[in-house]
């Protein structure tokens, strides 16, 4: 079960708008993974409080105790955003901008049957450069990121990119 939450948009002065996204989601019940193991629900919440272009965000998600799971996980980012004014339209015209977000990861130890796993945890921190679009009642945004900093417990393997991409309908 996921529940999504998006704030309205309120103008400030001419130009200028306010934004807030809350995101909540949880699993029911037991979950298989590929390898048979079976994981705990968890639950998971964020804020996201924008201005202008920018944004900056915090969430937490959370594990039931016991069972087999990833560690707990608090994740923030702040995002800046650069629009040149050849790319500044009304609507119902395409609007773009790019974006620079830097996006910060702090897990805990994963458990198998209830007991810490010694090779899991740790924290990262990643740059990553995005572009954003929107089109009448419709949002994109594309983004890679580049980590700057893997402090990883045990032989965990490194990441090179993540990237991602949203689509949004609005209505």
């Amino acid at each position: 079960m996921t529940l999504h939450l998006t704030g309205g948009c309120k103008l400030s002065s001419l130009g200028q708008r306010r934004e807030d996204t809350a995101y909540l989601a949880s699993s029911i019940g037991t979950v298989r993974s590929p390898n048979r193991e079976s994981s705990s629900p968890w639950r998971a919440g964020t804020r996201s409080p924008g201005h202008f272009i920018s944004r900056k965000g915090a969430g937490y998600q959370a594990w039931a105790s016991g069972g087999t799971h990833p560690g707990n996980e608090l994740f923030s980012s702040i995002v800046g955003g650069y629009r040149p004014k050849a790319w500044q339209t009304e609507y119902p015209r395409p609007d773009f901008r790019l974006l620079l977000e830097l996006v910060g990861e702090l897990q805990e130890r994963g458990q198998r049957s209830g007991q810490p796993l010694i090779d899991t945890g740790g924290h990262r921190l990643a740059l990553a450069p995005g572009v954003l679009g929107t089109y009448r009642n419709w949002y994109f945004s594309f983004g890679v990121a580049f980590p700057v900093i893997q402090d990883l417990k045990g032989h965990q393997p490194r990441e090179r990119l993540r990237f991602g991409v949203d689509v949004t309908d609005f209505f």
